[in-house]
């Protein structure tokens, strides 16, 4: 998850559903006043916004 994996083939969706139970739940480790779906929601708005960066 630290590591930045550029790979052009694959979608954001997919890399997603892989991984954004994990990063909920490390996100709320740090964040526990934090909902889940407002996790899930700065995940998902932050991984567009790097992988469009990295384009």
């Amino acid at each position: 998850m630290n590591k930045k994996i550029i790979n052009p083939t694959h979608t954001e969706d997919y890399m997603n559903r892989q991984q954004l139970a994990a990063a909920v739940s490390r996100f709320i480790a740090v964040n526990p006043s934090v909902s889940r779906k407002e996790a899930e929601r700065i995940i998902l708005k932050n991984s567009r916004t790097r992988s469009n960066y990295s384009r």
